[in-house]
Parts: structure tokens; C-alpha cells; sequence
């Protein structure tokens, strides 16, 4: 059935931590009540291979709220679980990612939709953060701003048009724990295209379940076609194979500035085009 948004929450939490436990309730409870009734939307809450007394409590907590629970047999990792979300909404006109230790506020699911109707060019935009580890996405809400265009943003609440996954072919999966993000706006800058920050709108990050539940340590695990396991040293090294020298064109972590975007869109299409 057709929806504007499909909603994704990716759950890991294999050491059954009680914070990150919280921390996806309360993220739910605010997806929940807080998205506009008005909007169509589904939501699914997916559980990334947790063992049984954590799929329990998942199952438990989607229920209640009405929630869809899919159970997945290994952890596929952000970017696996992104493209899980992306092809669960391929009829929808916009797919969200919601990470397990965000609060929802109200007006997010509209405020961020105007944006990207308002800015055709972006294709995938998050809000500012009270948490985040970049200056631009933690600096105060000013409702007149506009998007802050940018290569790297900090995963929270995402929004993407339906479109973008067509467009860069998906995330690529070898990529996790942050490259993943990165690789996905590069690509999406090649094709003309941008990542966003909305200046009008914030979200409450919990930060840090990931590290206290043990999800970052196994980040790797189960890794799609490789039984010997994956780690963040090789992670680096394919990303650095494939954006080699990138440094020396683009600051990644700065806003970009919209005088130089022609040349340096050009400039990596040609060293990084095929």
C-alpha cells in the first residue's frame, strides 16, 4: 500500500543493555505519538539478530505501541539496514531512518518533507542535534535559516526522497561504522545532488547506547560474504582504496560552499567517476 513515509528503527543491542533498552522506548513512544496523524506513514522496528530475551522486549514494545516488528537473523549494519528500509517503502515517497536513541519531536516529519520539497536538489536531510559531535548540526534552532548544505552529517533522524536510492544504487554495505554515511553523500553530490541539515528543527540524542550495548564492538559481525569477519581497520582501508585523495579536494567535515561546488563536483568526477 502506497504511504509518504515508510519509518526504519534499527535495533541492535546484543548485550541486553538497560539504557539502550530505555532509550529505544522512549523512541518509539515519541515516533509514535509525536509523527503528524495527518501524514500517511507506516512504521517498522527492526531487529537486527538480537538474542531472544532482546527480541522479546522488541516484540513486546512494537506491539503495544502498533508498531511493525520484522526480525532479521544477522546484524546487517546501518547501511544494510538502510537499504532493508528503503526496499520495505519502495512505493513511498520518502523513507526515514530513526536510530533506536533519538526523541521524535512533533513537527520533524513535516518540517523536514517542506525541505525537501522546498529544495528538489537535497536528497536526504537530518536536524540539528543537542548532541552532536559536529558544530554545525548542534548550533540553535533559527526558524529562517536554510538548509545547511554539507557532506557529513551525523546519523539521528533521516530523511531521504524515495528517489535517492535509486539514484546512487544504495548504500554500500562493505561500508559501516560512519563510511557508510560518508560514501552515500559523496555520491549523491557527484550526481548533483546534496546532503542537508535543517536549521529548523532539533532532536534529543541520547548518544552513546551503541558503545554501552556492545552494537559498535560487533558492528562487523555476520558480515554479508564474510564468514572470516570484517573489522574497522579493513573498513578504512576500502573506503581510502575508493576515495583516495579525497582529502586534498574537500574538507569533508565543512559546510560546503556553494562558489566552489561546480569545480569540485568536477574535479571528483573525474578522479572518482567510475
Amino acid at each position: 500500500m502506497h504511504k509518504m513515509i515508510t519509518y526504519g528503527v534499527l535495533h541492535y543491542n546484543p548485550l541486553q543493555n538497560e539504557k539502550s533498552r530505555n532509550d529505544l522506548v522512549e523512541c518509539l513512544e515519541s515516533l509514535t505519538y509525536n509523527r503528524d496523524p495527518l501524514i500517511s506513514s507506516e512504521v517498522y522496528v527492526i531487529d537486527q539478530g538480537n538474542p531472544a530475551p532482546e527480541l522479546d522486549f522488541v516484540i513486546d514494545h512494537s506491539t503495544r505501541l502498533g508498531l511493525k516488528c520484522i526480525s532479521l537473523k544477522e546484524n546487517l549494519g546501518i547501511a544494510g539496514g538502510i537499504n532493508f528500509i528503503a526496499k520495505l517503502g519502495e512505493n513511498s515517497n520518502y523513507i526515514s531512518l530513526v536510530t533506536s536513541d533519538v526523541i521524535f519531536p512533533k513537527g520533524m516529519d513535516t518540517t523536514l518533507i517542506k525541505e525537501l520539497i522546498d529544495n528538489p536538489d537535497i536528497m536526504q536531510i537530518c536536524p540539528l542535534s543537542d548532541k552532536s559531535e559536529l558544530d554545525y548540526q548542534k548550533v540553535e534552532v533559527n526558524q529562517d535559516a536554510n538548509p545547511l548544505l554539507c557532506l557529513v552529517q551525523e546519523l539521528t533522524i533521516q530523511f531521504w526522497p524515495r528517489k535517492a536510492f535509486d539514484l546512487i544504487k544504495g548504500y554500500y554495505e562493505p561500508f559501516r561504522a560512519c563510511y557508510e554515511n560518508i560514501d552515500a553523500a559523496l555520491r549523491l553530490f557527484m550526481c548533483g545532488k546534496y546532503t542537508a541539515i535543517s536549521n529548523r528543527i532539533k532532536c534529543i540524542h541520547k548518544h552513546g547506547g551503541c558503545i554501552k550495548s556492545g552494537a559498535r564492538n560487533h558492528t562487523y559481525d555476520g558480515h554479508i560474504n564474510m564468514p572470516n569477519g570484517f573489522n574497522q581497520e579493513m573498513v578504512a582501508q576500502l573506503f581510502h582504496s575508493r576515495w583516495s585523495g579525497l582529502n586534498n579536494i574537500i574538507d569533508l567535515y565543512s559546510p560546503i560552499n556553494p562558489a566552489r561546488v561546480d569545480n569540485i563536483r568536477k574535479t571528483m568526477l573525474e578522479l572518482y567517476g567510475n
